[in-house]
């Protein structure tokens, strides 16, 4: 979120055996089928807002036949455009930002309704220690590794995904001020915090990281130094890349794309889609370049207005486009609650009770492609349940 208007082979056939023909089989086979056009087969998480078994069946990674093979694997990966968990499964992030620097004590406390209200992955929005910055992340927004420690671990009881993202550097083009949240993320605590919770966390190095439109190295050039220092830590974390442009040029992403998943193939592009994107063509000519060359890609962050003197933003359509049953991308909304008078707009829930849900928040919950209808937990978490 920005402080200006430019502010995710068929399985061996084995013989039938012979229960077949029995009438124990016909039983179960009846019941299998009332569980599943009733809605109320185990974890299918129906709403009755619309979602259509069909779609259930179609995006749910609860298949064994679509499931990687994984060999001492401990976070998640990606393979093809799909981001899958550190299980082998396929995982679509359906997420939320929480302004955890911000408000330390709400966020935590928050993050249980948020897991009732069906998202499986929190953005975690954190300021690194080592670089102060007026309004954004001041000395009062910065805390201890303890405190993240803190958070992780409740998201791992709560089976969220987890994606942290350093604000510090917003909108910024100096390259040394990305090597600092490199330089973060790799200190000693840190970086064996980031280890010790690997297997559900993601790690989108810097917030909107280069505020220019421009068309330099410098932007490619940056992130491929930091990844490398990165790995040369052993941190193997699937990495998040914002676009330019305050994370909302998507040419940085179409002209990019090739030479950075060569360089890393363990990374994720990110796209904000604020006003830029209130036309709701461009939302379906981005989806489909991403879906037809097959890029790993989520919709970092996205609302359904932003700033007063903007045009709404379709965010039905960014739902929609990310929930094709052929190929789903991720999406986070901004955000959770905590925004300035000028934003409220963009509170999912109200900032008086940080609960009721507000207009904007029962959009992106209820509608036919949100959270409700197609949020699916990761099933690294329980693995049992999705075989």
């Amino acid at each position: 979120m920005t402080p200006t208007s430019s502010p995710h082979p068929r399985q061996d056939l084995t013989p039938l055996p012979r229960i077949l023909n029995s009438k124990y089989f016909m039983r179960k086979t009846m019941l299998l089928f009332m569980m599943i056009f009733c809605g109320c087969g185990p974890r299918a998480s129906f709403t009755g807002e619309s979602t259509s078994v069909t779609s259930y069946l179609e995006t749910s990674p609860r298949k064994t036949s679509q499931r990687k093979e994984v060999k001492n694997q401990h976070t998640l990966s990606v393979n093809d455009g799909t981001l899958y968990d550190a299980a082998g499964f396929p995982f679509v992030i359906r997420g939320i930002n929480n302004p955890h620097s911000y408000f330390k004590d709400k966020t935590l406390s928050a993050l249980p309704t948020i897991k009732s209200l069906g998202f499986n992955t929190v953005r975690i929005i954190w300021c690194a220690d080592n670089l102060p910055r007026h309004q954004r992340c001041d000395p009062k927004d910065i805390h201890q590794a303890e405190e993240l420690d803190q958070i992780l671990q409740q998201l791992h009881q709560l089976k969220l995904i987890g994606v942290l993202t350093l604000q510090n550097v917003t909108g910024s083009n100096n390259p040394n001020d990305m090597d600092k949240m490199v330089s973060y993320l790799t200190s000693t605590r840190i970086k064996q915090l980031l280890l010790d919770h690997q297997s559900y966390l993601i790690l989108n190095i810097a917030n909107e990281w280069y505020g220019s439109w421009d068309k330099l190295s410098t932007y490619v050039n940056t992130y491929k130094e930091a990844l490398i220092k990165i790995r040369n830590h052993g941190l193997n974390h699937v990495v998040m890349i914002d676009a330019r442009g305050w994370g909302q040029d998507f040419s940085s992403i179409r002209e990019n794309y090739k030479q950075l998943l060569a360089f890393d193939p363990q990374i994720i592009f990110s796209l904000h889609m604020y006003d830029t994107f209130a036309d709701k063509q461009k939302v379906k000519d981005s989806f489909a370049f991403v879906r037809d060359q097959r890029i790993p890609f989520v919709a970092g962050e996205f609302a359904c207005s932003h700033y007063p003197f903007q045009p709404p933003i379709p965010c039905e359509t960014i739902m929609a486009e990310a929930n094709q049953r052929d190929q789903p991308y991720g999406y986070i909304a901004w955000s959770f609650t905590g925004n300035n008078q000028e934003l409220t707009g963009l509170n999912l829930v109200s900032s008086d009770d940080w609960v009721s849900l507000t207009d904007y928040g029962k959009r992106i919950v209820h509608d036919e492609n949100g959270i409700k209808a197609s949020s699916r937990q990761a099933c690294w978490f329980e693995p049992n349940q999705c075989l």
